[in-house]
């Protein structure tokens, strides 16, 4: 259903429901999230709305920046739902676990194929440090949320492992080719 509201939520320009419903309403049963919000207001809400879903384990967050992600250029605010309890706020400073602080024009992006050539220098190691740093600390935050370790430190040494190993840029190539080929097999 919800891919009848996308066309127009992207013609309006604007905010609205569907920008926190959308990250929550997952039909493959997922129990483990990590969503970013535009506002501190809206990610605690998320949790809360996450926790009354029976949901394993979430990080909802905002950057005081205003990225919907956690950020090199600030600290971020970080609500956690572990074993059906929220936590208040948590402060998190990505200096904490040794990444550097970057001014925002570092992170920026642009149109599609700027954005796809940036993911893929990142994959290939070829990213400037903070493109690789910002994708380094919320892919430390998506490994620790999936319950394979317990500090974040742990799931940062995991995340850094799978970029200079190749291991990320061959799952997202197996996850292209494998939406390719589902692609074709459906007709609409």
């Amino acid at each position: 259903a919800m891919k009848y509201v996308m066309p127009t939520r992207r013609e309006l320009g604007f905010r609205t429901f569907f920008n926190i419903l959308g990250p929550m309403v997952n039909p493959a049963g997922v129990q483990r999230y990590v969503i970013g919000a535009f506002n501190k207001e809206v990610a605690e809400k998320m949790v809360h709305i996450l926790a009354n879903l029976d949901t394993d384990f979430a990080y909802t967050f905002n950057a005081h920046d205003g990225l919907d992600e956690v950020s090199l250029t600030s600290q971020s605010e970080i609500f956690e739902l572990k074993d059906k309890v929220v936590s208040t706020s948590i402060l998190f400073d990505p200096e904490s676990i040794g990444f550097k602080k970057v001014e925002m024009d570092a992170l920026m992006g642009g149109g599609k194929e700027e954005n796809a050539e940036i993911l893929t220098n990142i994959m290939s190691n070829k990213a400037t440090e903070a493109q690789q740093g910002i994708a380094l600390l919320n892919a430390s935050f998506a490994i620790q949320a999936s319950g394979k370790v317990k500090k974040l430190e742990e799931a940062k040494e995991l995340a850094i492992d799978a970029l200079e190993s190749g291991k990320a840029r061959k799952m997202l190539n197996d996850f292209v080719d494998a939406t390719n080929d589902a692609m074709g097999t459906f007709k609409y």
